[in-house]
């Protein structure tokens, strides 16, 4: 669960990132934050502490309002894997902050996030 997590996504300066790949991993991403954030949800409060509850919901918002530009994508490159000039993608520019606000999440909840999710996996 948690190798998901240290996708290069999380890193990489927002205007180097490749998008075709980019979209695939963050697939991925969704999903298992998705997960973690259902099973949180269902859970009592007292097993969550409410900081966790709050952070993995942020991250699960700001992911997912990064992969609602996935569509976007795919009608811009055609479904093709090397798009030569992305600087016309009309999207571009609100990938690239929507990208920055994930990675930014991820920063600030990444050890609380970790290491419940760790438990989690036990």
């Amino acid at each position: 669960m948690l190798n998901v997590l240290q996708s290069r996504l999380m890193t990489v300066l927002e205007f180097e990132e490749v998008w075709s790949q980019g979209f695939r991993s963050l697939a991925n991403i969704v999903t298992v934050v998705g997960q973690a954030r259902t099973t949180i949800e269902t859970s009592s409060l007292a097993i969550v502490p409410k900081g966790i509850r709050r952070d993995i919901s942020d991250l699960h918002y700001a992911l997912s309002s990064l992969y609602d530009l996935q569509d976007s994508w795919y009608r811009f490159s055609r479904g093709d894997q090397y798009v030569h000039d992305v600087s016309q993608w009309t999207d571009l520019k609100n990938a690239e902050r929507r990208l920055k606000a994930v990675q930014d999440t991820y920063n600030r909840t990444r050890g609380e996030v970790t290491a419940f999710l760790e438990k989690l996996s036990e």
